[in-house]
Order: structure tokens, then C-alpha cells, then sequence
């Protein structure tokens, strides 16, 4: 049986693939199903898209085609209208292929899911197995009836952690560029319970971390494959433990070529245990993104992140030398959350004045808070009364840029005592305008997929600034050569 999955990722800047849609392809095949996974769907054009149906029909009909909906919550109104007609077209040309979509808090409000006939919420390993049994083999399933299907949330039915094996394997049709940066996952779920957040597996009090054996298996095909060194890392929180640090370091010594990682690093437990240093030099994790949220004491005691900001200030000081004199390579991105409760226009520009003075070679995300009223739900998106907020109306966004909602076409308006969502948005422009950092560490390692095509070291990549838009405009249009080439060789397939 045959299937055909697409996913992407629209703002990366180098070549980026998020591994959602190939761990899924790699589970299915063990079960027996052809599974094409087609990337970087946001540079197909229509007519491209239905050419590659006609041609993968004709080899052999197509059961199924899915979509990676973590990613198309971030697609801009354009390319989701693509994405609807292309559905529609689907419907209308092929009404026996099913239509599948997956992943992250799936925004089933957006227009593409009236095509889409089920959809599978969370981690889709376990789920997706059992809608294909639904379809195909008459078995039973939970989760709620819609217009062509069923809406399953696979994280409270069917949850697939913690697992051992988390493996990707890529095919040779899925067309690596040679030294291009991929994702991995080391465990699954987050152990700690930020009032903010909404991601749906928080308090994991368990080492869910993967068979280290398949690990390593997987870092050495892909650099044998491939010449893949570089690995953006997905969990939500790398060095929740201190074992889990010590046993990626003994691979990454043992391993025989040298490896680079970018990932989530919570900065209070870093900070707080100096080891984690050391253990994260043995793993050459360099690339740290930070989820400070903010520089205000109190705001920080109540979203559970209480660690003093002197403290905060110091241990992004300390580390940043650390690295540089170990490595001779780092890059810190401190994430930031304006609006948050007790947070002012005061604190957040006091804040801003620091990172300027003090954190100029390294990057800063700022954010304007999001009060989520569909989907997965923080505290205080569920309690945003009790946390001091009003909301004022529901209004349509304007641009992916100013996209603050990932899961509603409309963004969710709100006050309090300090400030209002416009404010706040106003600030995080005002930071994304004026702070003369570089490249945030996830860019970075999008755009360090290229760098031998471009002949280009590491220094030069790492000295690119987050407002040189020449720079990145030339490394983007390099980019978009290798996706165009490998739309032809998906087409000449």
C-alpha cells in the first residue's frame, strides 16, 4: 500500500528539515507501507504538486497522501490556499485517496481541513497505525467524528511515549544534501510545568531518554550516508539530567567524526549546576536556545521560573566564556515573552538596555505573549481572568511576521494593568529593529547546511549578523536552488 506524506518548514532561511514526517514514514514502513515523504512543500507550485499525484498514481495507486500540520500552523494564507486547492483538486481528480494530516495542536479551523479527512493530534506513531487500521481494515478507534473522518488525539489515546526507538531512516529519494543539518530526538515529553506553556507533556518525571545503541547507529549512517554532522535537537528540554548529558558525550567521543548540536537548554538548571557545562562541552552542544521569558522577578516566580535575574545575567556571562574558550564556537539565544503577568513597558526595556550592553555577539527572540482560546492550553490560557488579563476582541492577523497565533487565522487581543498585546508587540519589533546580535541558533544551523557548497567557514556564517539581510538573502537564495533541484529530481522520479 501506497502513501504520500508532505512537510516543510516556510521561514527557514538554509535548508532545514523538521523530522516529524520521516519518523512517521520510517514507523510505517516496518509495517509494511511505501511511504514517499515530499519536502519543503511551500516551493511546489500548484501545477507542480499535481503533476507529482499524476505521476505516483500512475506507478502504482495511492492510498493516502498526509500533511505535517505542526508546520502549516506557521504557513502563510497563501501557501494554505495552495495547500486547499491542491486538496481540492485531489478530491476531484483521485475521490479514493484519503486525505491525512498530523502533528502539534492541529489548527483544524483553518479552511485545508475541510479537504482533510482525518486528523491525528500529538505524536502519530501509535495513533496513525490505528486510523490506518480504522480505514483499512475495519478496526475500532477513539476520538470524535468529523465531516469525512475523525479527529483522533493521539496523546491522550494513544500516546506514543516514552519510547526506546526513535529512529529516522532516510531513503535515497528523499535527496540529503551532502553536510546538511538534520533533527534529532533524545527523549520525548518535558519535566517541568511552565505557566505559559501549552506544549501537551509536561511533569515527565521519568528518564524517557532513546536506546543510546540505535542512536549512535543512526548519528553513523547518516554521516556515512550523507556526511551529516550537524543536528538540530527537538526536545523540549536537552539537559533536564545530567546522565542523559554524560552518555551523548561518550558517543560524541567515541563516535570517530566530530558532531555539533543546537538545542533547548532550560538556563535556571545550567545555571545552577556548573557540571552541566562540562557534560554539555563532551556533547558539543554550542547552540543554545534559552526560554528565559523574562528578566522580571515576579514575573518569573509565577510562571515557575523563579531564578534571580542577577543570576540569569551572570550564568549567560559564564557561559558564553566557557564555550569560546573550550570550543572556540558558540551561539546563545536568549528567548524572551513580553506581556506576561507583573511584566511592564519598564522591565522589558531595562532588560533590552542589558542585552545590548551585554549580549551583542549572541542573539534575542522576542515574543509577544499569546493567549490561546482553542487547542492545547497553558495555565494561563485557561485561567487568563485569575492572571490579570481582559480580552478585547479577536482580530485578523495581517502577515506571517506578525503572526503571534499559530493556530487561529485571528490573533487574540488582550490587556492588563501594564500593557496590551499591541504593546507588547510593539516592544518585540522594537527589539527585533534595534538589537545588533547575530543569527538566532536555530537559523544558524539551517544555514550551516550550506556552508561547503558556498565555500564558506564556519567563522563566516557565525559572524552573520540577524539584520545583514544581504548576507542571509544570498545565503537563502542558495538555498532555494538546492529545494528547486530537488523538486526536479522528486519530479524526474
Amino acid at each position: 500500500m501506497k502513501a504520500i506524506i508532505f512537510t516543510g518548514y516556510e521561514r527557514s532561511g538554509g535548508i532545514e528539515r523538521v523530522s516529524g514526517a520521516y519518523r512517521i514514514a520510517t514507523v510505517l514502513r516496518k509495517h509494511g507501507w511505501d511511504v514517499e515523504v515530499i519536502d519543503f512543500f511551500y516551493l511546489w507550485s500548484l501545477d507542480q504538486l499535481k503533476e507529482l499525484i499524476k505521476l505516483r498514481n500512475q506507478a502504482g495507486k495511492i492510498d493516502w497522501i498526509g500533511f505535517s500540520a505542526t508546520w502549516i500552523n506557521y504557513a502563510t494564507d497563501k501557501l494554505q490556499e495552495m495547500i486547499n486547492d491542491f486538496l481540492i483538486h485531489v478530491k476531484e481528480v483521485y475521490p479514493n485517496i484519503k486525505t491525512l494530516a498530523g502533528g502539534q495542536n492541529p489548527s483544524i479551523n483553518f479552511p485545508m481541513y475541510n479537504n482533510i479527512d482525518y486528523v491525528v493530534a500529538g505524536f502519530g506513531e501509535v495513533g496513525l497505525l490505528e486510523v490506518l487500521k480504522h480505514i483499512y481494515s475495519n478496526g475500532k478507534i477513539k476520538g470524535i467524528p468529523r465531516k469525512n473522518g475523525w479527529y483522533v488525539d493521539a496523546n491522550s489515546f494513544y500516546p506514543a511515549w516514552p519510547i526506546s526507538d526513535l529512529t529516522v531512516e532516510y531513503e535515497s529519494r528523499d535527496f540529503i544534501y551532502p553536510g546538511e543539518t538534520l533533527t534529532l530526538e533524545f527523549s520525548r515529553g518535558c519535566k517541568f510545568s511552565c505557566a505559559f506553556c501549552n506544549f501537551p507533556i509536561l511533569g515527565v518525571k521519568e528518564d524517557t531518554t532513546r536506546d543510546l545503541t540505535l542512536l549512535e547507529n543512526e548519528l553513523k549512517k547518516n554521516y556515512d550516508n550523507y556526511g551529516v554532522t550537524n543536528y538540530q535537537v527537538a526536545d523540549e528540554t536537552l539537559n533536564d539530567r545530567d546522565e542523559k548529558l554524560a552518555k551523548i558525550g561518550n558517543i560524541v567521543k567515541n563516535i570517530g567524526f566530530e558532531l555539533n548540536f543546537n538545542a533547548f537548554i532550560r538556563a535556571d538548571i545550567l545555571f545552577s549546576k556548573p557540571q552541566q557545562l562540562d557534560l554539555l562541552g563532551e556533547a558539543r552542544v554550542w547552540g543554545h536556545y534559552y526560554g528565559i521569558e523574562t528578566f522580571n522577578h515576579q514575573t518569573g516566580k509565577t510562571i515557575l521560573k523563579g531564578m534571580h535575574p542577577d543570576k540569569i545575567k551572570q550564568g549567560l556571562l559564564d557561559t558564553e566564556k566557557f564555550f569560546n574558550e573550550k570550543l572556540g564556537r558558540y551561539r546563545g539565544t536568549v528567548s524572551l515573552v513580553y506581556g506576561l503577568p507583573h511584566e511592564t513597558k519598564e522591565s522589558i526595556l531595562d532588560a533590552q538596555n542589558w542585552l545590548m550592553n551585554n549580549w551583542s555577539k549572541q542573539s534575542v527572540i522576542a515574543f509577544a505573549l499569546n493567549i490561546s482560546l482553542i487547542g492545547n492550553k497553558s495555565k494561563i490560557d485557561e485561567n487568563y481572568e485569575k492572571y490579570g488579563y481582559e480580552i478585547i476582541k479577536q482580530e485578523k492577523r495581517e502577515d506571517l511576521n506578525d503572526r503571534h497565533n499559530f493556530f487561529a487565522n485571528d490573533l487574540t487581543i488582550w490587556k492588563n494593568a501594564n500593557m496590551s498585546m499591541y504593546d507588547a508587540m510593539n516592544l518585540s519589533t522594537k527589539m527585533k529593529n534595534e538589537f545588533p546580535g547575530t543569527v538566532d541558533s536555530w537559523k544558524l544551523w539551517s544555514l550551516l547546511s550550506l556552508k561547503q557548497d558556498l565555500n564558506k567557514d564556519w567563522e563566516d556564517i557565525l559572524r552573520i549578523k540577524d539584520n545583514d539581510r544581504l548576507g542571509q538573502d544570498q545565503l537563502r537564495e542558495r538555498a532555494k536552488e538546492i529545494k528547486q533541484n530537488y523538486i526536479s529530481k522528486k519530479l524526474a522520479l
